[in-house]
């Protein structure tokens, strides 16, 4: 813990201060904005036939995690993992994590 002291005041550091940011509303805002970056990219690399995979990205909403707060981006259409992953039949193709570089994050795999 970090402390600094004088003869007339001293600065204790919150200790708590990385969990309470990582759970802080502050950052909902910016996330949502980085969120609907990322989809534009997604949707701009989205293999168009019918445009139903394309046009099915949103920015899901705000979620609470262990480990603070989070937005989700999902996709409505029912071949989303088959495009973004692949089959032994279709290419792994990847849109969202082209997406997502191309808006320039990183995905990081756990």
């Amino acid at each position: 813990m970090a402390k600094v002291s004088s003869a007339q005041s001293r600065y204790e550091a919150n200790p708590y201060l990385e969990k309470e940011l990582q759970h802080s509303t502050m950052f909902i805002r910016p996330f949502t904005e980085i969120a609907g970056k990322i989809v534009a990219a997604a949707q701009a690399e989205a293999p168009v036939e019918e445009g139903d995979y394309r046009d099915g990205f949103e920015v899901a909403g705000v979620v609470t995690t262990g480990e603070g707060v989070a937005v989700r981006i999902t996709n409505t259409d029912w071949k989303a993992a088959i495009i973004e992953f692949g089959t032994s039949e279709y290419p792994f193709a990847a849109p969202m994590r082209r997406g997502i570089e191309r808006a320039g994050y990183t995905l990081e795999d756990d």
